[in-house]
Formats: C-alpha cells, structure tokens, sequence
C-alpha cells in the first residue's frame, strides 16, 4: 500500500491513476476505514470513498486542502504535535480526534498515522481514521447501566445497613423483654409450688387442680418465652454450642422421663426403642435434649390417642434419633411451612393447639448447629415421624475416643 500512496503523492490528481486496473488501490478506495495521503505540510492529496462519506465533503472539496479543515483547533493541535514526532510514529499508535462533517456534526475516530519516507527522507504522511460513534455509544449505554447499578447497589446498601440495625434493635428488645417476662412467671411457679407443699393437706381436689393448672400453665409460658429469646440468640449468632460426649441411652431416657407425665395424662402408650452397642455422639447434650423434647411434646400435642415411639439408630454414616407417632398427620401442602418461625400445620386464629410455632424452627438451627440434618415423613391421620442426624464426625467409639 506504501508503494501505491507513494505515487499518489507525486501525482497528486487520483485521476491520473487507474484505478481498475490496479488492485492495491481497488482495496484501498473500497475499504472500510477513511484512508487518506497529505503532503509534509498537511495538504490533502488523497481520500478514498470512506474518508468522502465520513466527512460529508465531496473528495474534489478536500483535496489540496489543509486537514486543518476537518479538525478543530484543540484536535489540530494534537496531530500537529504528532507529525512532529513522525519518527516515531508506528500505526499500532492510535488516537482519538473529532472530524468537523460538513453537516456540522462533530464525529469520533480513532486514528493511526504513519510517515512516508522515500530515499530516507519525509515526503508526507498516510492516515487511517476509524469512525467510533457506535463504540462510543455502547461505551455510554454501559457507563449508564454500571452508574445505575453502583446507585442500586448503593441504595440496597443503605437498606442493608438499616436493615442489619433494626434487627439488633428488635433482637435487642426481644431478649431484654422475654428476660424481663421470666421474672414474674419463675416468682408465680415458685408460689404456686409453695402454696401446693405447704397446704397440701389442707386444700380441697379442685384446689389442687386449680394449682396444678397455674402450674402447667406457667411452665408452658416460661417454655414459649425461653424458645423466644433461643430464636433471638439464633438470629443474632449468639448461641455457642458447648460440646462433650454423650450417651445416645441417656438423651433418649432423660427426653421419656420429662415427657411421660403429659403422655400419660392424655392416655398416650408411650415407648422407647434404642439400637444396642450404639457409640456416644459428641454434642451440645442440653441442645439435643431440646430438640427430643420438642419432637416429643409436639407428637404428644397432635396425638388424642395411640402411642409415641422416641428412638435412636444406626443409619450409615449417621446416628439417627427419631419421635414417631399415631397422630393426625401433616397434610403435604403444609410440609414445606413447618419449620418456618411462627407456623403450625393449623396456623389460623381458631386453631385447637396452642404454642408460638417455634419449636421445629429452633429445632431445626440446632440440628444444623450440629451439622445435621432434620426431616419427617407422614400421612394424614396416620401419625408422622420425625427424625434429626448426627454425623459420624460428631461420634465416639464405645471406648470414649472420636473415630
């Protein structure tokens, strides 16, 4: 192409070449870039079609003109700074500059230059200018977008940051006023447990009745305030597990033993079946011990007859504890809400049991405090079972040290 532009500039008219029978110069009038040749003092001698196009000037209106005639000062100025330099110019040097169109419309170009030598010695210069504006565009529509989404991401921030505060604010509230409600629920138990010793043999069967319900009731308060301040420790990350050996016999009697008083009042058959020669499990025994016991009071609340099964088993790389029962079952529909915060299977106004709906939620987090795993199986009106892992990670050999 060198060899081509050189003779354009020592026959400065195009017209004087032919340009159909010379195939350099076809490709160079058809490419897609604006070509063009000036002179060592910056006057056109040459542009192909591109260049015409891109300029809105007719190739006659150009020629022998200064390029200064497309260019404004400050762009005049950059391309004049480079031609001084033209020794080191190299055509992987690109620039950009703003073409003045005849239209009056201002258009980006990334521009190249590269000197013409002849005999060592500077006879004017070639230039490639690439029309950008579509570049540029995109280039715009993605500031916009990544100024949108740092605002957004900024806006999702601020929320977050109010967010992540009104829940301490609430978490904060929520343990302080559950801490302040077991003061006077622990001072009635404490009275009603006095008043049941010390008159015993004075009060009449439906006093002692009277007793034993401000009792259970107490307790069944103290126990939805303590799972209230648990979820609030939970959401806060403040429980800490405290981890020791344990015998899986133990947890399981222990959990019967709280349990069978409010079985056998309701004429609930209530059993245990543990596995023999089942190894101790590494856990937090008063946090397992919960679980069981929700597991088996919920059994015992859904349950007007039949029986409750709490067990312990071997199940592959796990050690499986489960509750089952002969109640009314779970309908499939409401599977997946049982272990959110605040849901029962019957979660309307008029519901037939009581509680806050946060024991499966809590039992849950412990379960997975422990990296376990928690699920039931069941059928409606025919019982349910549910059951929590702990993994062979967190088990002892019957010997007392970890496999």
């Amino acid at each position: 192409m060198s060899g081509i532009l050189t003779e354009i500039l020592h026959q400065p008219d195009a017209r004087d070449i032919d340009t159909e029978r010379d195939l350099n110069l076809d490709l160079i009038e058809n490419a897609h870039d604006a070509i063009y040749v000036h002179d060592r003092e910056g006057v056109f001698v040459y542009l192909n079609r591109k260049a015409e196009e891109l300029s809105g000037y007719a190739r006659a209106e150009l020629l022998n003109q200064h390029f200064s005639l497309i260019l404004n000062s400050d762009d005049e100025r950059v391309v004049r700074t480079k031609l001084r330099k033209h020794r080191r110019l190299r055509w992987d040097q690109k620039f950009e500059v703003k073409i003045k169109a005849k239209t009056g419309e201002t258009i980006p170009v990334e521009l190249s230059i590269s000197p013409i030598m002849e005999d060592k010695r500077l006879i004017g210069f070639e230039g490639v200018a690439r029309d950008i504006r579509e570049r540029k565009q995109s280039q715009k529509l993605l500031e916009q977008r990544d100024a949108r989404i740092q605002r957004l991401s900024a806006r999702i921030q601020t929320k977050n940051r109010k967010i992540a505060e009104g829940e301490r604010v609430q978490s904060e509230f929520v343990s302080n006023i559950t801490h302040e409600f077991r003061t006077p629920i622990n001072t009635i138990l404490g009275y009603t447990e006095l008043l049941r010793e010390e008159l015993k043999s004075t009060l009449t069967s439906g006093q002692l009745i009277a007793l034993d319900n401000i009792r259970n009731s107490s307790m069944d308060l103290l126990n939805m305030v303590q799972d209230v301040i648990n979820l609030s420790k939970l959401s806060s990350e403040h429980i800490e597990l405290e981890v020791g050996p344990c015998s899986v016999n133990d947890l399981i009697e222990i959990t019967v033993d709280t349990v069978a008083p409010i079985a056998s009042g309701k004429g609930l058959d209530l059993r245990s079946s543990i596995e023999p020669g089942l190894p101790a499990v590494m856990v937090d025994f008063r946090r397992i011990y919960e679980v069981l016991v929700h597991l088996a009071a919920n059994a015992i609340k859904f349950s007007k007859e039949g029986w409750i099964e709490i067990g312990a088993r071997l199940d592959m790389d796990d050690i499986r504890f489960y509750v089952s029962d002969s109640g009314i079952g779970i309908p499939k529909e409401k599977g997946e809400l049982i272990f959110r915060e605040f849901r029962q299977v019957d979660n309307s106004n008029r519901r037939s049991y009581g509680g806050l709906g946060l024991g499966l939620t809590l039992s849950q987090r412990f379960v997975e405090l422990h990296g376990g795993e928690i699920g039931f199986s069941s059928k409606p009106g025919d019982g349910s079972t549910f059951f929590f892992t702990i993994p062979m990670e967190a088990i002892q050999s019957k010997d007392g040290h970890e496999s």
